[in-house]
């Protein structure tokens, strides 16, 4: 009887599984198909730091508390519509038992929540360039640490996302923004649901297409003032 209950929640799981990918497989040919209506940049690179607010279910999640709060930092490369980025953020420590030279030493140890991802992203048209919102679906490989009865526990799955953001330049090439994203990880001992919400500061370059690049001055350069004119002087 038991394993008829294991074997029908593996098929559920299955079928969840299946579920969800086809989802996001559609969400990125759908992305893929409207360039028409999106302004594509020709490069674009940028380096951030970020806090960041995750929750979701699991043993990650049981394992710590929920939301988690976090911090740090995000490398990425976008090629027109194509992104790829490496995210490293820590959720905290904790205190767990490591083993050094034979012996089980205690230390406080990070607890990561780390993406390399890679997927579409598209920029949505405004009226302004110091502005910018975009919509994004990206396939992860996940790297989540975290501490178990003072052990520490590696859990590494691939994990699907969707979401958006938006930015404002406040410099030439310094933005300021918040993204939220929905995903669902397959972690081999429990697949779930998570969603995280960032805000970040962002030196981002950009080049347009025909190699123009992106240098318009933001909210906060000073606008130049017009000069006054020229009096002739009177004797």
């Amino acid at each position: 009887m038991r394993h008829n209950q294991k074997s029908g929640s593996r098929e559920v799981s299955k079928a969840v599984h299946r579920q969800i990918i086809g989802l996001f497989a559609g969400i990125l040919a759908l992305l893929i198909m409207i360039p028409s209506a999106s302004a594509i940049d020709l490069f674009s690179v940028w380096l951030q730091g970020h806090s960041s607010a995750v929750a979701g279910d699991g043993p990650y999640f049981e394992a710590t508390s929920i939301p988690v709060g976090g911090y740090g930092a995000e490398l990425g490369l976008q090629i027109l519509v194509l992104q790829i980025y490496a995210d490293f953020t820590i959720m905290g420590q904790e205190t767990a038992f490591i083993e050094q030279d034979g012996e089980m030493v205690e230390e406080d140890v990070f607890v990561h929540w780390n993406h390399l991802g890679f997927g579409p992203r598209i920029r949505i048209p405004l009226p302004s360039d110091n502005f910018d919102l975009y919509a994004l679906a990206n396939a992860n490989f996940l790297n989540a640490d975290y501490v178990v009865d003072e052990r520490v526990v590696q859990n590494q799955a691939w994990q699907f996302r969707g979401g958006g953001g938006a930015e404002v330049r406040l410099l030439p090439i310094l933005w300021l923004g918040i993204d939220a994203q929905v995903g669902y990880h397959l972690f081999e001992d429990s697949p779930g649901v998570d969603a995280q919400v960032r805000s970040f500061l962002r030196f981002r370059t950009t080049v347009h297409s025909g190699g123009a690049e992106d240098q318009e001055p933001g909210l906060l350069d000073p606008v130049p003032r017009p000069l006054a004119p020229v009096r002739p002087s009177v004797n």
